[in-house]
């Protein structure tokens, strides 16, 4: 970047009305700017985890009755019944203590 500013002070090219200068003229201060809808999308995201969790609740406490305790076990068995995570993607150890966390166990 200190190359390209001091190529453009040495060539005049600052006032060339070819040269376009590129990204958010504010930089990184547009981005900590007033987020409109942010937290919306957020209660809505946080709300279909906790559906999601909800409808796990059952196939948590019946993995805890038949004895699996840990989570890598459990996550093991989630994948073993071919449970998906919300995402598509195999459980593993963190995402069924994320779980657990939500569905306050």
């Amino acid at each position: 970047m200190k190359v390209a500013r001091e190529r453009i002070a040495l060539t005049g090219q600052r006032n060339h009305p070819h040269v376009k200068r590129l990204g958010n003229p504010n930089g990184a201060r547009a981005l900590r700017g007033k987020q409109v809808g942010n937290k919306q999308a957020v209660t809505t995201i946080n709300a279909k985890a906790q559906e999601r969790a909800e409808n796990l609740r059952a196939i948590v406490a019946d993995l805890r009755s038949a004895g699996v305790t840990s989570v890598r076990a459990m996550a093991q068995e989630l994948n073993a019944r071919a449970i998906l995570t919300p995402r598509g993607g195999p459980w593993h150890a963190t995402s069924v203590v994320r779980l657990m966390e939500r569905l306050s166990m």
